[in-house]
């Protein structure tokens, strides 16, 4: 048990390494995009922006969620992860969100943008309405996280295209790959690499 946990610290080692070494390029072009951020908005460097997606098996009802977090400036602050069992995708994308703002709550974050590629899920959350098209057993995570977000000084839910959201979907994927046949090390990496327990 021990060699599988302390392989799963080396691979997340090497791997948050490589994430945060990767050039900006086209990801700090989609951050800085204008259009992604409505024109009512207030950011300022006091915002953080929390990436969110979810890896998912339909079939076995289960995968893992990732967080990327960064800076005003597009600066990587930290990654967390978590394996879960749901019972749809869109549960699984709702189960993140509620994830991400925990997770900002854990680390002190007050005001924050939550960023993520599931349109529905964020559009139904930017309106703060429950769409038609989300399914009722989702109804519960849906209403915890508008309640949730009630407890911050600011927060923004916005849908962007999934190639803006390379990072978060590399956790995601990383998590699910790496964990799924070992125990579940649930945790989050500042950019100190100091894990922080989710």
């Amino acid at each position: 048990m021990s060699e599988v946990i302390q392989a799963a610290i080396f691979s997340w080692d090497r791997w948050w390494h490589d994430l945060i070494s990767i050039p900006y390029g086209s990801f700090a072009d989609s951050y800085n995009d204008s259009s992604c951020i409505a024109p009512c908005m207030q950011v300022d460097a006091s915002c953080v922006t929390m990436f969110v997606d979810a890896a998912f098996d339909v079939c076995r009802g289960k995968g893992a969620i990732g967080v990327v977090i960064t800076s005003a400036e597009g600066g990587i602050l930290g990654s967390g992860y978590k394996c879960i069992q749901a019972r749809s995708a869109q549960e699984a994308e709702l189960v993140v969100v509620e994830g991400a703002l925990n997770l900002a709550r854990l680390k002190g974050y007050r005001r924050i943008i939550v960023k993520g590629d599931c349109q529905i899920i964020m559009k139904a959350l930017a309106g703060n309405v429950h769409s038609p098209d989300l399914s009722w057993q989702s109804n519960t995570i849906f209403q915890n996280i508008l309640a949730s977000s009630l407890t911050f000084e600011l927060v923004y839910f916005i849908w962007i295209k999934r190639s803006c959201n390379v990072q978060a979907h590399e956790v995601a994927k990383w998590a699910y790959c790496h964990l799924a046949m070992g125990p579940s090390l649930d945790c989050m990496l500042d950019a100190a690499d100091a894990p922080v327990s989710l």
